[in-house]
């Protein structure tokens, strides 16, 4: 074999081996993120009454914590330009470990919503930070043009973890209520969560390389925020984007917010743990199987269908909620999970090609 055909081989093997752990690192990073995020969902408005909040509290505590999610999007925008997006997403794994530590010590509506206020700086953080980064790596690798595979395993990654990590949260109370029979039956939760956020910690730190910020990209605040709402007035697609989004956000809280203590009153706060669990692991899995599906399918003959999907399904699961408590789960929300992943699946490298 000639000189040239070695370099040439060994070049491919070079670009496939990347290629290869990009995916790896990024399906890892993202199943381990959404892992600990699905031990909390089971129980997280469960977890607030228990340390004192009221039914009505809940829709208050949860509006401060989107309410910092929302106020500091663009901001950690700006800090992710200037800081990198490693050391960004590094930040929000601190703050995610800050409110796990303080969650374990707070008692009333205040110091609750301050320790999920933590909760939602790191959501903040967290918003795209490591993904972004994740999808450059693959883009200087593979081009664009297979970046729907790439979006395709890592929402697969993000669904499992969701879901496996919700099963867990189920069986976590029960379990840390026979250890230690005085204590906060969630408080296990928050333990295996500050576990398993070190290690993601380590991971990130390790395996991802560092980023070096780019001068050119050290906008303001202001000037940060002037160039966003250019983009968004003059780029059709990112108003639909935004808006479905908002409408999505609007409709799913309320059903987020007290879908736990209507099932607890149902089948009793003793038995309700673990069935909270399968019900969100449920409509996660649902969601997987139609991300696994779609990456099968042509992404611009499916995109029409997904809209639609969207819509009817939204319209429905929330008109159900009001009058059937626990068969709304199965026969509702669990086809609209699927839809709004296959949704993500398919806008996903339409989103990125907008705003680079």
């Amino acid at each position: 074999m000639s000189d040239k055909h070695q370099q040439s081989a060994k070049s491919s093997i070079s670009v496939s081996s990347r290629h290869h752990s990009i995916i790896l690192l990024a399906v890892t990073t993202r199943f381990l993120q959404w892992g600990i995020l699905g031990i909390l969902i089971p129980v997280s408005n469960l977890l607030r009454m228990s340390k004192g909040l009221t039914l009505p509290e809940l829709g208050f505590s949860a509006a401060i914590t989107a309410g910092i999610v929302v106020a500091l999007e663009l901001p950690t925008g700006v800090i992710a330009d200037r800081i990198g997006r490693k050391r960004t997403y590094l930040a929000s794994l601190a703050f995610m470990a800050a409110s796990c530590t303080a969650l374990l010590f707070a008692s009333g509506f205040a110091m609750v919503s301050m320790a999920f206020a933590l909760y939602g700086v790191s959501r903040a953080l967290s918003s795209g930070s490591l993904e972004a980064l994740m999808i450059d790596r693959y883009i200087e690798a593979n081009g664009d043009s297979t970046l729907h595979r790439l979006m395709s395993f890592v929402s697969a990654a993000d669904t499992a973890g969701l879901a496996l990590g919700c099963i867990a949260g189920g069986y976590i109370p029960g379990l840390w209520t026979a250890i230690a029979l005085n204590s906060n039956r969630y408080q296990g939760n928050l333990l295996v969560m500050l576990v398993l956020l070190f290690l993601l910690t380590m991971l990130v730190v390790f395996s991802v390389a560092e980023e070096k910020p780019d001068p050119q990209k050290q906008a303001t605040l202001k000037r940060f925020m002037a160039e966003s709402l250019s983009f968004i007035r003059f780029s059709p697609a990112l108003l639909v984007f935004l808006g479905a989004g908002a409408a999505w956000g609007i409709a799913f809280s309320a059903i987020e917010t007290y879908w736990q203590p209507q099932v607890a009153s149902i089948v009793g706060s003793a038995g309700s743990d673990r069935l909270n669990g399968f019900l969100s692991a449920g409509y996660f899995l649902a969601a997987l199987i139609g991300s696994l599906w779609l990456c099968r399918q042509n992404v611009g003959n499916t995109r029409r269908m997904v809209h639609s999907c969207w819509c009817s399904r939204g319209i429905e699961f929330s008109f159900s909620f009001c009058s059937k408590p626990l068969w709304w789960t199965n026969k509702e929300l669990v086809p609209n999970y699927a839809a709004c992943l296959a949704l993500v699946i398919v806008l996903s490298p339409q989103y990125n090609a907008e705003i680079v």
